[in-house]
Parts: structure tokens; sequence; C-alpha cells
């Protein structure tokens, strides 16, 4: 799978959201977009699932034009997890994981099996007959994932992530970001979406810094993972290095805008 992407320009409402983004992701691997807030990391990830049209620019799969891949061929090669989760029926955890298997036309017993399997994965194993609508903002983003994982099969190939760690707490943000490493590791491309550079670097493999709808720097961590680089991506002066391979980053306090 290589998946090209390229948005000349990306606006809405007359106001220019990307622009001059030239990226190229081979078939596995695990990469995070981090920038500060309005910088275009969803917009970006919208592009890429083929949500929105870019007026200049193409995002090309295998060669081929997003859009000219029919919705339920693209459901079956990406799957996309989304900032916003409106169910506000109360299925069960189970009924709403196996929502996710329904583009690989599972049968209910092999989509129950599925389902089971990727609860116990998120630690959710003893929510599953539980009302969604009842569980706590971190469990609801589990379970969303799960429900996310569940639409991958033989045929996938993009797993896209927009803010993924929401609600959750420290230990299932490190096991979630583990399973993804773990995923994009058997020929998966997964592309995140987070807001901690220090989660990024200690799971991704390539970092793509945006900054006012434009790309600022991308590549391996030893490539962005400098003083210079953050700083200016978040206004903010930053120390970063690393200790023996380990990412370790400082805001510099007292030189916080300008004292």
């Amino acid at each position: 799978m290589m998946l090209n992407v390229n948005v000349q320009q990306f606006c809405r409402a007359g106001r220019c959201l990307l622009q001059d983004i030239e990226l190229q992701f081979a078939a596995s691997g695990f990469s995070v977009i981090l920038g500060p807030n309005g910088a275009g990391k969803s917009t970006l990830l919208k592009l890429i699932a083929g949500q929105d049209k870019i007026e200049q620019g193409r995002v090309r799969l295998d060669g081929t034009d997003i859009h000219a891949i029919d919705l339920s061929a693209r459901a079956c090669r990406l799957a996309m997890l989304t900032q916003e989760h409106p169910l506000n029926f109360p299925f069960s955890v189970l009924d709403v994981v196996r929502m996710g298997c329904y583009p690989l036309g599972l049968s209910d017993e092999a989509s129950a099996h599925k389902a089971q399997t990727l609860l116990k994965q998120m630690e959710l194993a003893g929510l599953a007959l539980r009302n969604y609508l009842t569980l706590s903002g971190g469990e609801k983003q589990r379970v969303q994932m799960a429900r996310v994982l569940a639409q991958l099969g033989e045929e996938s190939q993009l797993l896209l992530l927009d803010e993924p760690l929401t609600g959750m707490d420290l230990r299932h943000q490190h096991l979630t970001l583990d399973y993804l490493r773990q995923l994009a590791q058997t020929g998966l491309r997964v592309i995140a979406v987070l807001h901690d550079p220090l989660l990024a670097a200690q799971y991704a493999d390539h970092l793509i810094l945006l900054k006012q709808g434009q790309l600022k720097a991308e590549g391996d961590l030893t490539t962005v993972w400098n003083d210079a680089t953050l700083s200016d991506l978040y206004d903010l002066p930053l120390r970063v290095s690393l200790d023996a391979g380990i990412p370790r980053l400082e805001a510099l306090a007292d030189n916080l805008f300008g004292a």
C-alpha cells in the first residue's frame, strides 16, 4: 500500500485551512500528526479518509484517487475514529462494538466473537452487557476504539484516529498506543492525531508537524525532536532531549510569554 497526500490548497467558508502539504506513506507504520489547536490536524485526517473533497490536490491510495473508491470498498480498506460519537440509544457495549463489523459482512457469531476479543483487548470485557450510555467518558472512548478496530479486516490498509485518547486514564492511554504500535508492525498504516508530543515521540515512528495549515516538518524522531522545531511549532520555549532513547520535554518557565 502506498498513500500519497497532496494538498495544494483546501479552503472552507473563504478560509484556507491547509496548503502546500505533500506526504507519502509506505504500507505500514505508526504516524502521528502534532500541532497546536487550529493547525488543520483533523482536517488533514478527514481529507485522507475522503470525507472532504480537495479543491487543489489529491489523495491517492495505491495510485487510485480516494474518491474513486466506492464507499463500501473504502469501508473495507480504511477505518476512522472521529472526535464526535453521536450515539444516544441504550445499546449494550457489545452491540456498539459489533457495529464496527458491519462492512465486513460477518455472521452474528463471528461478529460477536470479534467484538468480545476487542473488548478484552481494551480491558472492557466486564462491561460487555452494560448500557453504553451509562459509561464514563473514558470508557466510552475505549468502546469506540474497539468499534473502529472491529472494522479492520483482511483488506484493511489504513487506520485513521482523531484524538483517540480523549478521556482515557494514563494506563489506558499507554495500553492503546502500545496496541496501535503492534498493529502498525503487521502491515497496517496507522495515522493518529495526538496532542501530547511526549506520547507521540514514545510510540510513533513518523511525526507530522502542522501549524496554521502548513507542514512545518515531518520525519522520524531524530529529524523533528529538537528545541527549535518544537518551540516554533507551539510558540512556546521548550527544551527537548533524547536520554538513552527516551524523549524528554520541558517548558522553560522563566521564558514564557517573554517573561
